[in-house]
């Protein structure tokens, strides 16, 4: 498993509730931007066993805060992610589209995006799925997906 997250902007208590569920079960998390504010460095040094990929965001712009958390060992944070995981390849951009730019000709299973704050899931004809988990912070929902199965489910934050 594998949890997939958006747009938490200031809505670090939600974060941490999601960032304790995959420290208990060994999952890792995979962030599409906005969502670096103060007390995130942190939260996610207490949180040294959980591997996070993080795409940065329109609003993620505090380069102090950026370089902090780039520095922790736990965390990848970029514009566009590329990384696999339990045997799927990921993509990871705030906008939808730029990753697919970016990353054109790589067998990509998953694409994370964000911005939008809605909530969607489509597979594409190549049998990739393009996922928004919808914003954190609003709905306070977020997705965990199976790459066994390939598959995914949306849950709240503190399911």
């Amino acid at each position: 498993m594998i949890a997939l997250v958006a747009d938490s902007h200031g809505a670090v208590d939600r974060l941490e509730k999601v960032l304790k569920r995959c420290s208990q079960n060994g999952w890792p998390m995979a962030h599409a931007g906005d969502g670096v504010v103060d007390g995130l460095p942190e939260l996610f040094a207490k949180f040294p066993e959980v591997k996070i990929w993080w795409a940065l965001g329109n609003n993620d712009m505090n380069e102090e805060l950026i370089a902090e958390i780039s520095a922790l060992k736990n965390v990848l944070c970029e514009e566009i992610i590329f990384f696999e995981h339990e045997g799927n390849n990921f993509a990871i951009s705030h906008y939808e589209g730029e990753a697919e730019k970016r990353l054109k000709g790589k067998k990509i299973d998953v694409w994370l995006h964000g911005h939008t704050h809605r909530a969607k899931a489509e597979r594409n004809a190549d049998g990739s799925v393009v996922i928004n988990p919808g914003a954190l912070f609003e709905d306070g929902k977020y997705i965990l997906w199976n790459p066994e199965k390939g598959t995914g489910e949306r849950v709240f934050f503190n399911y």
